[in-house]
């Protein structure tokens, strides 16, 4: 099984040169979003990994729930970054071939992070429960990481919003998930944007997601 780390170094590396190389050339920080957007990407990861290790830390139960929901809550950030596609424009200042690779280099950054936040968290979970509900996990995942990024990209409201803005936030989503023939737009994406992410996961899984780690 091969080891997924260096995938990610590289993804990283390259991501950040494009960027460098752009900011260089054009004189635009047009795209620095894409740094914040990558470290955001990497919280789900930071918390699944400290999860993982709450048992040498002999943590109590609120720190293990606190890391799981602070995990949940950041997680679609790291998927998110495939949206940031949207950014692309034939009116730029370098050609659109090279944000396009650029962008992806960072999604593919962020797809890496989320998939080994997932693979932590659900190792986390077979220790306490069995293997045998590992597909209602992950589908339960799936979803709300795809309706996460519909959230973000689309009603434009936050991970920050989830504190300072619940109410409203709640609101937004749940006035469109209860009308579901006037707001197909949210099923649509949510559902297609699922069938993407369990596709990346099953083939990252099988190839990349050391199953000793």
């Amino acid at each position: 099984m091969k080891s997924y780390k260096p995938i990610l170094q590289i993804a990283i590396f390259i991501s950040v040169l494009l960027l460098t190389v752009r900011i260089i050339y054009t004189g635009s920080i047009s795209y620095l979003f894409l740094l914040w957007n990558l470290f955001l990407a990497y919280l789900p990861c930071l918390f699944s990994n400290m999860l993982l290790k709450t048992n040498t830390w002999n943590n109590s139960f609120p720190v293990k729930i606190m890391l799981i929901v602070l995990w949940l809550v950041f997680l679609p950030n790291a998927p998110y970054i495939v949206t940031d596609l949207f950014h692309l424009t034939n009116y730029s200042e370098v050609p659109l071939w090279f944000d396009l690779i650029m962008i992806l280099f960072f999604a593919i950054a962020g797809l890496i992070f989320w998939l080994i936040s997932i693979f932590q968290v659900f190792k986390y979970l077979f220790r306490q429960s069995g293997r045998n509900i590992h597909a209602v996990y992950f589908l339960l995942i799936i979803v709300l990481s795809s309706l996460g990024v519909y959230i973000g990209r689309y009603l434009r409201w936050n991970t920050w919003d989830l504190v300072i803005n619940s109410p409203e936030l709640f609101h937004d989503v749940l006035s469109r998930l209860i009308h579901p023939t006037e707001n197909p737009e949210i099923y649509g994406m949510t559902i297609i944007f699922s069938l993407f992410l369990g596709f990346v996961y099953y083939v990252f899984q099988s190839f990349y997601l050391p199953k000793d780690e």
